[in-house]
């Protein structure tokens, strides 16, 4: 019974949200039916089953919805990629492979500051004896579980924030975004200061 009901009020919300937008999509756009807004074909993900050959809903919508799932489930989403990566095992070797040799400088930083933290040998004098500086929580939201690293500048290996998984995402999106419009410095220098 009860989840006839939910089922009833989830289609009640679908069709509220059909209704309410009324009006003209131009050519090589999509509504999004979560968001409600008229967007790009380029950002809706491909679907082979439906018409026009895109999802019903954005990107940005499906990636919320994504984590809110993960956040709900954390344990069966955990699960689910290990799943994946066994049964996908060459295809991720090759996507990292493919990933270090696009980000030399990146992969550059992590095995320096990898190896000024974990080996104690004359070469740490070249960078004064620093020591990267491992947070136990993340610097934004104070969680402790998936923490990940983050260098805002490459040439600087052990400049490293820490992040949770979640932050860090939403870190990257900024960035991208501050990349796509250098009129967002001023956002990017409120939120996370000189970079």
């Amino acid at each position: 019974m009860f989840r006839i009901v939910n089922l009833a009020i989830t289609m009640t919300v679908k069709i509220e949200r059909k209704k309410r937008f009324k009006g003209f999509v131009p050519k090589g756009s999509k509504h999004c039916y979560k968001c409600n807004r008229i967007l790009p074909l380029t950002s809706f993900g491909k679907n082979s089953a439906s018409k026009d050959g895109h999802m019903s809903e954005c990107k940005e919508c499906r990636l919320r919805a994504k984590r809110q799932y993960y956040h709900k489930h954390p344990q069966r989403a955990r699960n689910e990629k290990k799943r994946y990566r066994q049964n996908n095992l060459e295809q991720v070797r090759e996507k990292n492979r493919q990933w270090v040799r696009d980000n030399p400088e990146k992969v550059k930083a992590q095995r320096l500051a990898y190896y000024l933290t974990h080996h104690k040998s004359k070469n740490k004098t070249k960078h004064h004896g620093k020591a990267i500086n491992r947070r136990s929580k993340c610097e934004i939201c104070d969680s402790t579980v998936n923490l990940q690293n983050h260098h805002f500048n490459y040439d600087k290996p052990l400049d490293v924030h820490t992040y949770c998984a979640s932050c860090h995402k939403f870190i990257h999106v900024i960035i991208d975004k501050l990349e796509k419009n250098p009129h967002n410095a001023e956002l990017v220098y409120l939120l996370f200061g000189d970079i």
